[in-house]
C-alpha cells in the first residue's frame, strides 16, 4: 500500500510543505520522511527560511512581532513543527494560510501552542498525539484540531536478517526508561551481550542516517516506552506512538517495552512485547534466550506496519482532509 501511494504522483498546485535545510538531528528524519511524501504525493516543496530570515523571525518573536497579517489562501502551506519551532514559520507565516502538523506538543507547553495558533489565525492543526488533538478541540474551538500519528517511510530502513543471526542484542536508542536501564546494563555487560545506548546524553548511538539504519537492521530488540514513562516532567500523562517505534518495525527488530494504546488502536493488536522495570532483567533474558519465538511478531509487525505505519499512508489522508476543507 505505501509503494502505491508514493508512485500515485498527481499534482496538487493549491498545497505546498516548508522544507527545512537539513536534518540538526536524529529527530527530523521523521519531518523529512513526511516531506519526501508530501512531494511524492505532488505538493511543492517551499525552500526552508535561509540563516538571515530565521535570524529576522527569532528577533520579531522576541519583540511580539511574529504572526500572520494576510492570511492568502491561494496557497495552503503544510509546516511541521518538532515542538516549539517557530522559527521555520517565517517569512511564510506572515503573510499565508498554514496548515500546522504538531509533534512534540506536550501538556506542559499547551498554552504556548495554543498562542502560537491564535497569532497565525490557524483553521488546521494536525496532531501526532490523540490526547493533544482533543485538547485543542476544547482549547481552540474555531480550529480543526486532528490527530494523525506519526509514521515511517520504511523504504528508508533495511528488514535485516532474521532475528537469531543479529549481533547487536539489545538496542536503547535515544532516550531511555532509567529505571530500566539500570538494571538491565549491568546484567547485559555481565552476560557479555551487545547492548548499545548513548553512554552520554546527546552523544548519538548512531551519528548517520546510514549507520542509524544500518544499527536497525543488525539490533534484535529495540527497547521503546513512551515519552509518558521516561520523562513524564515534560510530557505528563500524554502517552503516544513516536517515530521510534514505527522506525523499529520497518527494521524488523523485535519491540520490547510499552505499548501506548494509540499503537495498539493502529495496528488492531498489541506489536509490542511487554516489560516490567520490576522484572526486567527475567524478562530480557528470556527474550534473548527464545528469540526464534519471536520472529512471527516481527514479520506480522512489518506486514501491517507497510498497510498502516507508513507516511504514504498518512499523506493521502491529510491531503484528502485539506481538499474537503479547502475547496
Amino acid at each position: 500500500m505505501h509503494i502505491r501511494l508514493e508512485n500515485q504522483v498527481h499534482q496538487r498546485p493549491r498545497f505546498g510543505y516548508v522544507g527545512i535545510r537539513v536534518a540538526d538531528h536524529v529527530s527530523d528524519y521523521s519531518i523529512l520522511a513526511l516531506h519526501r511524501s508530501l512531494s511524492h504525493s505532488g505538493v511543492q516543496r517551499f525552500r526552508p527560511p535561509s540563516a538571515l530570515e530565521t535570524m529576522i523571525g527569532k528577533a520579531l518573536s522576541r519583540v511580539g512581532l511574529r504572526r500572520n497579517f494576510w492570511r492568502r489562501t491561494s496557497r495552503i502551506l503544510i509546516v511541521a513543527l518538532m515542538g516549539e519551532q517557530e522559527y521555520r514559520l517565517f517569512p511564510y507565516g506572515c503573510y499565508g494560510e498554514c496548515v500546522f502538523y504538531c509533534y512534540d506538543c506536550w501538556p506542559n507547553r499547551y498554552g504556548w501552542w495554543e498562542q502560537l495558533f491564535v497569532r497565525y489565525r490557524a483553521r488546521t492543526a494536525f496532531f501526532s498525539a490523540r490526547q493533544a488533538a482533543v485538547e485543542f478541540a476544547r482549547r481552540c474551538p474555531w480550529m480543526s484540531s486532528l490527530w494523525l500519528p506519526e509514521a515511517t517511510d520504511p523504504t528508508e530502513y533495511a528488514p535485516g536478517v532474521m532475528l537469531k543471526d543479529r549481533n547487536i542484542h539489545v538496542l536503547e536508542l535515544g532516550r531511555r526508561h532509567e529505571l530500566v536501564h539500570q538494571q538491565l546494563e549491568p546484567y547485559l555487560r555481565h552476560k557479555q551481550y551487545v547492548h548499545l545506548y548513548e553512554p552520554v546524553k546527546g552523544q548519538l548511538v548512531f551519528p548517520t542516517q546510514d549507520a542509524l539504519k544500518s544499527g536497525l537492521s543488525d539490533s534484535m530488540i529495540s527497547v521503546c516506552f513512551p515519552c509518558s514513562m521516561t520523562h513524564t516532567e515534560r510530557s505528563g500523562n500524554a502517552e503516544t506512538a513516536t517515530h521510534r517505534f514505527f522506525e523499529s518495525m520497518a527494521s524488523k527488530c523485535l519491540v520490547v517495552g510499552h505499548c501506548p494504546k494509540e499503537l495498539e488502536d493502529i495496528f488492531g493488536y498489541n506489536p509490542v512485547v511487554e516489560m516490567s522495570a520490576r522484572n526486567c532483567v527475567e524478562e530480557i533474558q528470556n527474550i534473548i534466550e527464545h528469540i526464534d519465538e519471536f520472529q512471527d511478531l516481527v514479520d506480522r509487525n512489518y506486514s501491517v506496519l507497510l498497510d498502516r505505519g507508513t507516511w504514504g499512508a498518512r499523506v493521502a489522508n491529510m491531503l484528502d482532509i485539506l481538499e474537503r476543507a479547502y475547496t
